[in-house]
């Protein structure tokens, strides 16, 4: 290196008997490479740096897709689910709506009809004008379904009791209801004004007639509590039963007794047999019917 000139000198001396070569490099030439070298290597490191972020940020974005991917097709599982549940509650309420009119029970209210479906088909037009994320729609109309059937359940719950209790209620009524022949045998006398076979004059007759051979059996016409087994005057051995809702029924001119007063008995269960005691001309049954103490005819209530 020259001092008076500053400049640096590079001597390549050959192995050869070639002559040697001198390069005089000046001073700012090698501070102008050693700024260029060291900018270089900056940048390099800087780009190197920026290369490792973008790499891993692709990373991350290729991780957020398979998350976010994952939470569609978990928020689509959940959807249909959602769409099985709507189903099935819609179908509930139609098979609850079909036993209530078989039964002749008051309609229940149904959520999931044409007006709520109205609702979301309304939604999924506003939406489809500006459309939102995928993700976002299925998730507002799950959410809307969810409300719908946040509210139907506890409303379905008690519907549902509401429609326990009144079926058992009116099976309680059908059983307490005299509906069924007591006996079997031919009706030789119906209720109302008629003839009286012992004096011949016209007089009123609380009952229906039910003539067979001696000791047919009779049934109970409805479930219910025996009231009274006893002889009484003019209809000898007589079985009064209460059915309840103020219905009771009576059974006349027997031959034999079987169930005694307080005893509980079923519709169509054995109760005594067909005989003539007491007023009769002959072997019957004499059948009344009860309401609320007076008599009505037996007619009214027996299958046609």
């Amino acid at each position: 290196m020259s001092g008076k000139n500053n400049k640096f000198t590079v001597m390549i001396i050959p192995h050869s008997e070639k002559h040697t070569v001198r390069l005089n490099i000046p001073m700012y030439v090698l501070q102008i490479m050693a700024v260029i070298l060291i900018i270089s290597i900056i940048l390099f490191f800087l780009g190197l740096k920026s290369y490792i972020n973008l790499k891993k940020e692709n990373e991350m974005l290729i991780s957020s897709r398979l998350e976010l991917e994952a939470v569609k097709n978990k928020l689509n599982t959940v959807a249909y689910r959602v769409s099985d549940m709507e189903s099935s509650v819609s179908q509930l309420e139609f098979l609850e709506n079909q036993i209530r009119e078989q039964n002749g029970l008051e309609q229940s209210i149904t959520f999931f009809d044409d007006k709520n479906k109205r609702v979301v088909m309304a939604s999924r037009s506003a939406t489809a004008k500006n459309p939102p994320d995928t993700t976002t729609l299925i998730a507002d109309e799950t959410e809307k379904k969810l409300d719908l059937m946040e509210e139907a359940v506890p409303v379905r719950e008690e519907s549902a009791k509401e429609l326990i209790s009144q079926v058992e209620e009116k099976k309680k009524r059908l059983a307490a209801t005299p509906s069924i022949y007591p006996t079997i045998g031919r009706i030789t006398s119906h209720y109302g004004y008629r003839r009286d076979p012992f004096h011949g004059r016209i007089s009123f007759h609380d009952g229906i007639d039910f003539a067979n051979s001696y000791n047919t059996p009779v049934y109970s016409a409805a479930e219910g509590t025996v009231l009274s087994a006893q002889v009484r005057s003019g209809y000898g051995r007589q079985i009064k039963i209460y059915h309840g809702y103020g219905i009771s029924t009576s059974y006349s001119h027997l031959a034999r007794m079987i169930v005694s007063p307080g005893d509980k008995v079923k519709k169509g269960q054995l109760i005594g047999y067909m005989g003539s005691s007491g007023r009769s001309t002959g072997t019957h049954l004499h059948y009344m019917v009860y309401e609320n103490g007076s008599t009505v005819n037996p007619v009214k209530y027996l299958p046609r």
